[in-house]
């Protein structure tokens, strides 16, 4: 199903209004559509649903059910969960075991059933000729909106908490953006630093080079054996320190190109 449907009937004597919302992992539909249409939800049952039906089908990864819940509070805003039960379907899997046998050993299901006031109804989709299935879970919708003195939730709920989820994205985003700001300011803090180091090593490279040149054509002129050897030494320490800046200015270059 891709968009909202609205069907009205009568129930065990009840008069029942059931808005039926796309599968929040519903494929047909982008992610901004399946928003638009849970919107069109509320507006469906004005002046607003006594009752959120959180239908979590048996079988379904952890994950999903994680991310459902997460979706339907961002969305609807905390308050709603005041109004909601938790539908398990797919109750042919217990294999005749009670649900609570499997709560503690699933801990999304634990926590959805938890958020919601420990409200859950299962149903056996196998079992459809079983009308205490669906009396039981009008019994304890029922229950809820006496509990919660048969107000509902609002069309101003539902636009409160998307304002609030539109101020904490642009939080997020914020918060985001200044992080980037401030890491370009270390690299650029770095990559100032860096050049600082390459440029200091290159003068000094071009110091030893001019002293190594002078070295090199002065001891050419020199007769006496001892100062020409010791003028040797100097000028084979000078190739040592260019060598060792042009490694320098190399590493210093890596680490700046991988900073761009």
């Amino acid at each position: 199903m891709a968009t909202c449907e609205r069907k009205t009937g009568m129930v065990s004597g009840r008069s029942v209004i059931v808005v039926d919302t796309p599968g929040l992992f519903d494929r047909i539909l982008a992610a901004d559509a399946i928003k638009r249409e849970f919107g069109k939800c509320v507006e469906m049952s004005m002046p607003g649903p006594h009752a959120f039906l959180l239908v979590i089908k048996l079988g379904r990864s952890p994950e999903e059910e994680k991310n459902a819940l997460k979706w339907f509070q961002e969305n609807f805003g905390p308050q709603a969960l005041r109004y909601a039960i938790v539908l398990f379907t797919g109750g042919d899997r217990l294999k005749g075991r009670p649900v609570e046998d499997l709560l503690p050993r699933r801990a999304d299901l634990r926590d959805s059933v938890h958020s919601c006031q420990n409200r859950y109804h299962v149903i056996n989709n196998k079992e459809k000729i079983d009308r205490t299935q669906v009396t039981g879970l009008l019994e304890k919708i029922e229950a809820m909106v006496i509990h919660n003195r048969r107000t509902y939730y609002t069309n101003a709920m539902y636009q409160e908490a998307r304002r609030r989820m539109r101020e904490e994205r642009k939080m997020q985003r914020q918060k985001y953006e200044m992080r980037i700001r401030q890491e370009e300011k270390k690299k650029e803090q770095k990559r100032a630093t860096i050049q600082k180091e390459i440029k200091s090593a290159e003068k000094w490279k071009k110091c030893c080079s001019v002293l190594k040149d002078v070295g090199a054509f002065v001891e050419g002129g020199v007769e006496e054996e001892v100062c020409a050897a010791g003028l040797g030494n100097a000028l084979g320490l000078l190739d040592y320190v260019v060598d060792d800046y042009e490694d320098d200015i190399k590493t210093l270059t890596k680490k700046l190109s991988k900073l761009k």
